[in-house]
């Protein structure tokens, strides 16, 4: 499901090693709506929804889609070039965010899909735009996450053995 996001949004992958933030190079297209600190803030806000679940947590921003896309294609494509549907369990949630279509999607893999209704995903999708617009990209985006974070615990609580699977690097 595509929805319209009201504010400005922007999307890039950027490597920061957890427990050693590196300094990251802003892609000068992003660098008017987001900064190295709020790589890392939000890289920081899926290290703590994982930290409650044994889902795998992606963000990934987006500058612009390619004429012919769509953000649902580009997003579903990302999610198998990132390696999101080979978690342990299937439990692969990848938020996407592209700015200038002001566009986001939200792709699930399989075991995600089996135990979560979609009018759940439906809620999500429809109160991420209201924060982003309040409370600013950043913010917004970390918000989402924690309350992505909430639905996913409640349906896949962390396990003893688990491991984090995937980096929680925004990618850009």
């Amino acid at each position: 499901m595509a929805l319209e996001v009201v504010a400005a949004i922007l999307a890039e992958e950027v490597p920061v090693e957890v427990g050693n933030p590196k300094p990251v190079a802003v892609p000068q297209k992003l660098a008017r709506y987001l900064t190295a600190k709020d790589l890392e803030t939000i890289r920081l806000a899926v290290d703590e929804a994982e930290s409650r679940t044994s889902a795998e947590i992606r963000i990934h921003i987006n500058f612009r889609l390619l004429f012919f896309e769509t953000s649902r294609k580009r997003a579903a494509r990302l999610f198998r070039q990132l390696g999101m549907h080979q978690t342990r369990d299937a439990t692969g949630v990848l938020l996407f965010f592209t700015l200038k279509e002001q566009r986001f999607e939200i792709i699930t893999d399989r075991g995600i899909d089996a135990k979560i209704d979609s009018r759940e995903w439906t809620e999500l999708a429809s109160e991420l735009p209201i924060v982003i617009h309040q409370k600013g990209l950043t913010e917004g985006i970390c918000d989402g996450v924690r309350r992505l974070g909430d639905l996913l615990a409640v349906h896949f609580s962390r396990l003893q053995d688990d491991r984090n699977e995937l980096s929680d690097d925004v990618s850009l």
